[in-house]
């Protein structure tokens, strides 16, 4: 499988492709995954840039996976470059879309429901599937808020490991469309790598297959 993530910092942070890679592997899916990301940009900076699109276009890729910014998110700009990016290239290409649903900052959580129903309107609009990740991520967290500190790095924007696993783990049920989460053995996947805590982990799994399923309406 090769995908194709569109970025910025919430994609390379923690080096979120390779964690998908690695649980796609995991489920012995062979993965290539390349990454065009700029701190701080959003899909209206990368949708009219000749290499996003070239790549897009020629790359030969079985999933493209759309990510905006986090901070000063605005969806007017979120989704008109969503729209460009299907009229310039992604409208051309048979790969999988895929929106990567960020979390809102530790400071304005309440923006989180904005942000999801923006992520979900442009899905439907371009027929992309949406990754809900800002969703799982605020589900634990309402319900463990003792997470709080290791989801969230210190600038209380961008993800710790933990945080960043939760993304991963969010894409790979929204790009595989798994119906059920996969079977968590320790020291056998990223999130050994990462330190991250068995059980915890389970319930990510958990978690984001059961919101993907909710999103995809399933």
């Amino acid at each position: 499988m090769k995908i194709l993530f569109i970025g910025n910092s919430h994609t390379y942070y923690n080096g979120v492709p390779q964690l998908v890679k690695e649980l796609l592997e995991y489920t012995g899916v062979h993965t290539h995954v390349t990454m065009s990301t700029e701190g701080g940009k959003g899909l209206l900076y990368h949708c009219n840039r000749e290499d996003v699109n070239f790549n897009i276009r020629y790359g030969g890729y079985d999933a493209v996976v759309l990510q905006d910014k986090a901070s000063h998110f605005n969806a007017d700009e979120f989704k008109e470059g969503g729209r460009t990016l299907v009229r310039n290239s992604l409208g051309d290409s048979p790969a999988r879309r895929v929106l990567y649903m960020i979390w809102a900052r530790r400071d304005e959580k309440e923006l989180q429901e904005h942000i999801t129903r923006s992520y979900v309107e442009l899905g439907e609009e371009i027929h992309a599937a949406v990754a809900p990740a800002g969703e799982v991520w605020h589900k634990m967290l309402r319900e463990s808020p003792e997470l709080e500190d290791q989801l969230y790095h210190p600038d209380g924007n961008h993800a710790k490991p933990l945080g960043s696993y939760i993304a991963a783990t969010t894409l790979f049920y929204a790009i595989t469309d798994r119906k059920r989460p996969i079977a968590i053995k320790e020291g056998a996947e990223p999130s050994t790598r990462l330190g991250l805590d068995v059980e915890t982990v389970r319930r990510i799994h958990k978690e984001a297959c059961a919101m993907v399923r909710k999103f995809h309406k399933e």
